[in-house]
């Protein structure tokens, strides 16, 4: 006899709960809905509860921390920022979480202590929470705008697009390591560096692999090689660049970047080609090189459960998600709505 499957709460407008013993993915859209998703089947789609005194949404992102899934929303709170808290056992909104900051997008939680570091895109500065009621500390960053939040052995690293190099007078992407145990600045990487992305590389996705930081310049400049996407590393302690050319040049504009345990690689992804039509996701392992390429972007989140990455497919086609499975199968999960960034999952 086949084992039952396990029922699912059926919430009043008919979405159905994430299963207890099942991780799903929690995607937003940019535009004012949740969706889950169960494996390969779109299970839910919530709207976010607006209110008299809070009307405005247009959520960037989605992490589980505090034991709910948080919406990142700029617009929220009359567009100051907010946290929105979504219940993953009723599929109900919260009470949002106010933040120091305006513009919340990134987020990525300290499993040491229990802190969430949540960037203000625009704002040179991270808010750090030790509850959703308790603000732990602001931190000011080496530049405006943060594209990238990553945890790694106590220490939270942010890539950030541009900023001002007192040391030098230029104006250049930087990284930042942050000290989870004193939420302090305790190394600043600059762009401008020798052999790193130069002044004109717009940073943007960040992972970590063993010892080595993997970093996307979304769109370099040289002049042999015109604009480009390239990846560039350095290491944990922030100790100048090295740089590998993978060969995507005047081709892609590299953006999302995740950690695949799976696969023991770093999968750095472009929603689309110049063209406009061609998404891919490429796998680098630990020696730098590059170990498979798909058709289909996967770096928004992954899933420990089914071991896959899922990610939002290239802007002709925003309704549609993909899921990577480890054996690099791609299976494609048609949302009710688009979304188009990729930080814009979570696995609860």
């Amino acid at each position: 006899m086949a084992p039952a499957e396990e029922s699912m709460t059926i919430v009043p407008n008919g979405n159905k709960v994430c299963p207890n013993n099942v991780k799903c993915v929690y995607v937003d859209d940019g535009v004012g809905f949740v969706s889950v998703i169960e494996k390969t089947k779109l299970i839910a789609t919530i709207p976010v509860k607006l209110t008299t005194s809070d009307p405005y949404t247009c959520p960037e992102s989605t992490y589980f921390w505090f034991n709910e899934i948080l919406v990142a929303d700029p617009c929220g709170n009359n567009y100051a920022g907010e946290l929105r808290t979504l219940n993953v056992s009723t599929n109900k909104w919260g009470s949002p979480i106010t933040i120091a900051g305006n513009d919340p997008v990134f987020m990525v939680g300290d499993p040491q202590n229990g802190e969430l570091f949540i960037t203000s895109f625009g704002y040179s500065e991270v808010t750090v929470l030790s509850s959703p009621t308790k603000l732990a500390k602001t931190i000011s960053t080496c530049g405006t705008y943060t594209e990238s939040s990553i945890y790694d052995k106590g220490n939270v690293y942010e890539s950030i697009q541009k900023g001002y190099d007192q040391k030098t007078g230029n104006y250049a992407g930087c990284i930042d390591e942050i000290n989870g145990s004193t939420n302090t600045v305790t190394a600043t990487l600059w762009g401008d560096a020798t052999n790193g992305p130069g002044t004109d590389g717009i940073l943007a996705g960040i992972s970590i692999l063993g010892n080595a930081v993997y970093v996307n310049c979304e769109l370099c400049y040289n002049s042999t090689l015109g604009t480009y996407g390239e990846v560039f590393f350095t290491t944990t302690n922030l100790a100048g660049w090295s740089s590998h050319n993978l060969g995507f040049a005047n081709t892609y504009i590299l953006w999302g970047s995740i950690y695949d345990p799976a696969k023991h690689a770093v999968a750095i992804s472009s929603p689309y080609a110049y063209s406009y039509t061609t998404p891919i996701t490429i796998f680098i392992n630990a020696r730098k090189t590059i170990i498979a390429q798909v058709n289909a972007t996967g770096t928004s989140c992954y899933n420990p459960a089914d071991k896959s990455l899922y990610g939002p497919a290239s802007l002709s086609s925003p309704s549609s998600y993909y899921m990577i499975s480890p054996k690099y199968v791609v299976k494609t999960i048609v949302l009710s709505y688009g979304e188009l960034e990729p930080s814009g999952c979570a696995a609860n």
